[in-house]
């Protein structure tokens, strides 16, 4: 265990952190917690009792992780062997009591959470996931390998969201929806399986209005999904809307509708 005397460290005495781990001054640890060799951590960060953080882990400054959160654990993927993937997060993020998160497989790499998230308790994280900055997910939300969700996306407590699916920025998952297809952004859906609903953060009401024309191509025109992007592409110049168009022409899995 580091001693308290080498670093400027509140740590409570039944902590167990390996020597090789690297820690920054200002960090709190509370009881019990358990630190591998392969974690580093910067300054300001809290640890509440009972948590664990293996493997090859970083962890960004001003982070607040709760009681009995589980980071940095080997991917649950048969086809994991062991090689050598990590689990990268941010700065000022807040991990709820029991979030799990896992580190990637060999196929990216990597599990990445961005900045200033907000994990709910029970939250579950899986391999090789990636998640951009400002997210708010529910407790008990449970979320597949490989998942993408984008900046600022809102998601309720009890969703399930099934692996390689992508959640557009400034989106709104409703909760206990189960999520099979793309969302795209500023939009939100919710159901089982979920359906687009209406609009998610539209910010500035030009931008909602446009929107909400968007939303009518796409769900109540009786078009398809090319014949709406045509559509839009022809009546709308905003950079958010090419950036909607360039999301939905990307899916490969098809979008919530």
């Amino acid at each position: 265990m580091i001693g308290k005397q080498e670093l400027d460290l509140d740590v409570a005495e039944s902590a167990r952190i390996s020597s090789e781990a690297s820690i920054s001054d200002g960090v709190k640890i509370g009881p019990r917690v358990i630190i591998g060799p392969d974690v580093v951590i910067e300054k300001n960060t809290v640890l509440e009792a009972d948590v664990e953080i293996v493997g090859k882990t970083y962890i960004g400054s001003g982070n607040h992780i709760g009681r009995g959160v589980l980071l940095g654990y080997p991917p649950q993927h048969t086809g994991y062997q062991g090689e050598p993937t990590q689990l990268v997060i941010g700065s000022d993020n807040y991990f709820g009591p029991g979030v799990t998160v896992h580190r990637g497989t060999k196929d990216t790499g990597e599990t990445r959470i961005g900045s200033g998230n907000y994990l709910s308790a029970f939250a579950h994280i899986a391999h090789d996931c990636q998640l951009g900055d400002r997210i708010r997910i529910g407790n008990n939300t449970q979320v597949a390998g490989h998942v993408e969700i984008g900046s600022e996306a809102e998601i309720g407590n009890q969703v399930g969201i099934h692996q390689f699916v992508r959640i557009g920025r400034a989106s709104i998952l409703k909760s206990s929806s189960k999520v099979i297809k793309d969302l795209p952004p500023f939009f939100k859906a919710e159901g089982h399986p979920a359906k687009l609903s209406g609009l998610g953060k539209c910010r500035g009401e030009e931008f909602k209005l446009i929107m909400a024309r968007v939303y009518e191509y796409i769900c109540y025109s009786g078009l398809n999904i090319s014949q709406s992007i045509e559509k839009i592409k022809n009546e709308f110049k905003a950079a958010e809307i090419t950036e909607l168009i360039a999301f939905i022409e990307n899916s490969s899995r098809g979008i919530c509708r």
